[in-house]
């Protein structure tokens, strides 16, 4: 650097000079002006940084040729201020003591605010970019250390807050020693070359990315077919390697097909005028032999039009994807004409385009008829506003999708069809498919039909589980969440407005159950199984129940358990039964072991599980040599077929059974025993084996022998009396008809005197008491011919011949009801008659027994003011039951085993009056039927007769 030895004339005619030249520069360089490039245009082009190195030159003779430092500022500052860089100075320490106006117009910084105040960061730093601030900090720094020029570039913030790109630079200035006395600095803005660089690089980044894409070919060549440099792509494309072309062994009219030469050729001709050719489709030869299609394109360059460079883009996909497009097509039409679905094409004007076959196989019509009218006309009547309004839609743009209608067939039906539409409203067109979802309909009628039985069945179910007082819980293993209804809480003894919780469950479970139970618990959800156990929970209030819980894990798709769900069964009845059937079988093994009979049981598989001590005692054999079959071991051979018949027999029609057979004794002495058996059933019903006892009957054996024989002399003498008594029988009735045939003579004769009597006394005073004696008689005799009648009825009963017929009860009632209506004029009765069936027996006998339990009826309720009389039936498997009900004062049941004899009277009252012979006939006809009577009453309030008749009578159907 000079010193202050050069003369001053000198110096400052040098800084003058360059001063100009840098304002030049600056000038040029900032406004781009067009004369001065004319004129100096070396130097207008110069760069700004050239620019103010030419300044920093100029400022520093300038300050050469000062005498002190004071001038050289002054003039520096005038020099600065009118300069159009930002500059600044700073003392040699490096804190900043002056800017110039360019630098606060741009950064807005006013004077006191831009001089250094306590420390270096509260200047210009403040202004300059954070991004940047260290990387100016690290160069001022170094500069400041070493005494050297920099130069940093970073971004500065102006006035308005928007931050360009600068570049700053820093010269020293020093004394005649070559001590720094101040720091001499600019700031010049290149944001606009800085964006311009940036631009460069990212077209150039974006060419270079272009020439190496895989994408287009480029080749440099001739027009004679010479190849120079190409790129990757078009290496691949063609299938060479660079060494290939490299030596020359490669060119591209070679490579080329002869019958695409002619359009190489036209090609070349064409852009020699025009300067590039119109892209055209041609084929080059791959080195493996193949040919590729491709799209060339080139341009020539240069002044003589020969060298080119060329544009390849392989099109052997695209020619690829035109053939698939091809078939893609021909597939297309051949689905539209085999498609299952109804495939159409329609106009938003309402008519059908085109139509595929699918139209006329599902709605039956041909294509014309269906293109000959609206389609509207085919959709049903309920369904056309919607489909109308769908309409609308479709001609704003909007698409149909999963549109439901009814279509008409031909042949009058309708069919259910979902719909799927594009439409296309620039050409006017829907493209709509159609699915016939009829049988789907008809499954989702059925589904809902299915779900409101399912509903009732699940409102069955709550009420089942009501009923059978059934626990429910749910858990949720991932929240850890349990949930009991009112049943499972009260099986723990909890409200129904109880809070659940899993330890809380624990704590409720009996101390000797909680650890198995969470043993079993944890078991079921890691191996997502079954779950089954019983234990006992203890109330809040200390009551102990014994419950069944039954659950199973749920896991998802992934195997992971979700739910641990399950019932809960109160079985503290079922445990103590369970206690109690216990103490049942030592109970009964104690008392089996001390009976004085032999005692056995059996399973379902007929093999005996069970002997009682006295069993063991008289075989002599051990519990294992009788179980099974073993105890037929001691069977006596002549018996031992016979015995397993009947057991086996009696075991498959689960029926009693008894057997005589000999069994071996302890002593080898075989005795008789009688063996019963009797089949086990629970309470439901279900099958459990047998139960049997034998007793030694060997001494009755012997005693029935005895008796055998005396039976056989007694046999001839029962005969004997059998016929006595057939006759004591035919002469007793011969007598009652007799006696009541020859009673009537004398009670005529009674009865005729009387009334004789009667008449001559009815001129001449006769005292009551005569009078009375005479009515006596007169009821005496007549009750004397009534019991003679019944008597003779009776009788006829037993001796009359039956005829046998088909009766229709109810014709026979009405019959008697009508013989009956003298005895209920003047009273009201109610009749109630049930339907009657038909069945097989003698009309008269029958029409008897009918009357007379009528008559029995009538007579007995005619105490009451409105007498109620029900006749009806009770069809069962063997027989059919009759009976008469009513409202009378009925009768004491512990007399109702004299009901029906002859001449048996309950009721002594002489207002029911009567023989006693009536019920009698009833009993003897329905006996001679094969059937039975009986009857129910209270007393003072209903009387029910019953008689039956055996199906083998012949009953028959009907009322």
């Amino acid at each position: 650097m000079p010193n202050f030895t050069v003369t001053k004339n000198f110096s400052q005619a040098a800084s003058v000079f360059v001063i100009c030249v840098g304002c030049v520069v600056s000038i040029g360089w900032i406004f781009d002006i067009a004369l001065f490039k004319s004129v100096l245009p070396g130097l207008v082009t110069m760069k700004a940084n050239t620019a103010i190195a030419f300044l920093l030159s100029a400022v520093s003779l300038w300050l050469l040729s000062s005498k002190t430092c004071q001038r050289s500022e002054e003039r520096y500052r005038l020099l600065a201020e009118n300069i159009p860089q930002m500059v600044w100075m700073s003392n040699p320490d490096g804190f900043v003591e002056y800017y110039n106006q360019r630098w606060l117009e741009y950064t807005g910084l006013k004077p006191q605010e831009s001089l250094p105040q306590d420390t270096l960061e509260s200047n210009w730093q403040q202004v300059v970019h954070p991004d940047d601030l260290s990387q100016a900090l690290e160069k001022w720094t170094t500069g400041l250390k070493t005494g050297n020029r920099y130069e940093v570039q970073y971004r500065l913030k102006r006035f308005d807050g928007v931050y360009r790109w600068h570049v700053a630079q820093a010269l020293p200035l020093r004394d005649e020693d070559g001590t720094i006395v101040k720091w001499f600095g600019s700031c010049t803005d290149i944001d606009d070359q800085k964006r311009t660089e940036e631009a460069l690089r990212q077209s150039e980044s974006r060419l270079r990315l272009f020439v190496n894409s895989d994408i287009i070919g480029i080749q440099f060549g001739d027009v004679y077919g010479g190849v120079g440099e190409v790129n990757d792509a078009y290496l691949h494309i063609l299938g060479y390697t660079r060494k290939d072309f490299l030596q020359d062994k490669v060119r591209w009219s070679e490579i080329t097909p002869s019958e695409y030469l002619p359009l190489d050729e036209a090609a070349i001709a064409e852009a020699k005028i025009k300067g590039f050719c119109t892209p055209y489709e041609k084929e080059y030869i791959r080195k493996d032999g193949s040919c590729v299609p491709v799209i060339i394109g080139f341009a020539l360059i240069e002044e003589q039009r020969e060298e080119a460079i060329t544009f390849i883009l392989d099109i052997s996909e695209r020619q690829a994807a035109l053939r698939e497009r091809k078939r893609a097509e021909a597939e297309r039409d051949r689905f539209f004409m085999l498609s299952p679905d109804m495939l159409c094409t329609a106009g938003l004007d309402g008519y059908f385009k085109h139509v595929n076959p699918a139209f006329e196989k599902i709605l039956g019509y041909t294509q014309a008829e269906l293109l000959a009218k609206p389609f509207i006309e085919f959709v049903h009547p309920d369904d056309r506003a919607k489909t109308k309004f769908e309409m609308e839609k479709l001609t704003t743009g909007a698409l149909t999708l999963n549109f439901e209608n009814r279509y008409r067939c031909k042949d009058g039906s309708y069919k259910w069809l979902v719909w799927n539409g594009v439409p296309d409203v620039e050409l006017k067109l829907l493209y709509a498919v159609a699915h016939d979802i009829t049988e789907r309909k008809q499954i989702e009628q059925t589904l809902r039909e299915q779900a409101e039985a399912l509903r009732i069945s699940r409102e069955r179910l709550d009420l089942v589980i009501q009923g059978v007082e059934v626990g429910l819980w749910y858990c949720d293993l991932p929240l850890d969440k349990l949930v009991w209804n009112d049943q499972c809480k009260a099986h723990f003894g909890l409200p129904p407005d109880a809070d659940v919780t899993i330890d809380l469950f624990y704590q409720l479970l009996h101390d000797d159950d909680r650890e198995h139970t969470r043993q079993a618990i944890q078991h079921a959800i890691e191996q997502a199984v079954g779950y089954d156990m019983d234990y006992r929970t203890v109330a809040p209030d200390g009551r102990i129940r014994w419950i069944r819980a039954i659950g199973h894990t749920f896991c998802d798709a992934a195997g992971i358990p979700k739910r641990f769900d399950g019932i809960t069964i109160d079985i503290t009845e079922r445990k103590r039964g369970e206690a109690a059937l216990v103490e049942s079988e030592q109970r009964f093994r104690h008392v089996t072991d001390t009976a004085p009979m032999m005692v056995w049981m059996s399973g379902t598989d007929r093999h005996c599980t069970y002997f009682n001590k006295p069993w063991l005692d008289f075989t002599g054999r051990t519990m294992e040599q009788e179980l099974g079959n073993g105890w037929a071991e001691g069977v006596h051979p002549d018996d031992l077929q016979r015995c397993l018949e009947i057991y086996t027999n009696s075991f498959d029609a689960r029926q009693e059974f008894q057997i005589e057979y000999r069994l071996r004794r302890f002593d080898g002495e075989y005795r008789w025993i009688l063996n019963i058996g009797v089949p086990r059933f629970t309470s439901e019903g279900e099958f459990l084996g047998y139960i049997g006892s034998c007793v030694d009957i060997e001494d009755r054996k012997q005693a029935e022998a005895q008796i055998q024989q005396l039976n056989e002399t007694l046999e001839e003498r029962v005969k004997q009396r059998t016929v006595q008594l057939e006759a004591a029988n035919k002469e007793l009735e011969s007598f009652c008809y007799s006696v009541s045939h020859d009673l009537r003579a004398p009670l005529r004769h009674i009865t005729g005197f009387v009334d004789l009597l009667q008449k001559r006394l009815v001129s001449t005073a006769v005292d009551d008491t005569s009078k009375r004696y005479l009515n006596i008689i007169t009821e005496a005799t007549k009750q004397a011919g009534k019991l003679i009648d019944d008597l003779l009825s009776f009788s006829r009963v037993g001796r009359s011949q039956m005829r046998s017929t088909i009766v229709d009860m109810k014709l026979l009632l009405r019959e008697v009801q009508r013989d009956l209506e003298p005895e209920t004029r003047n009273r009201q009765v109610s009749w109630q008659i049930e339907p009657l069936p038909q069945v097989q027996g003698d009309p008269d006998l029958l029409r008897l027994v009918l009357r007379n339990l009528l008559e029995n009826a009538l007579k007995y309720s005619k105490t009451r003011p409105l007498t109620q009389i029900t006749v009806g039936s009770i069809t069962r498997e063997q027989e059919v039951v009759f009976f008469v009900r009513d409202n009378g004062i009925g009768f004491d049941m512990k007399y109702v085993h004299k009901l029906f004899g002859v001449f048996q009277r309950l009721h002594s009252d002489p207002q029911f009056e009567g023989t006693g012979v009536g019920l009698a006939n009833v009993q003897r006809i329905i006996h001679r039927h094969g059937g039975r009577v009986w009857a129910e009453s209270e007393i003072d309030k209903v009387a029910t007769f019953y008689f039956s008749l055996p199906k083998g009578f012949g009953v028959g159907s009907g009322e």
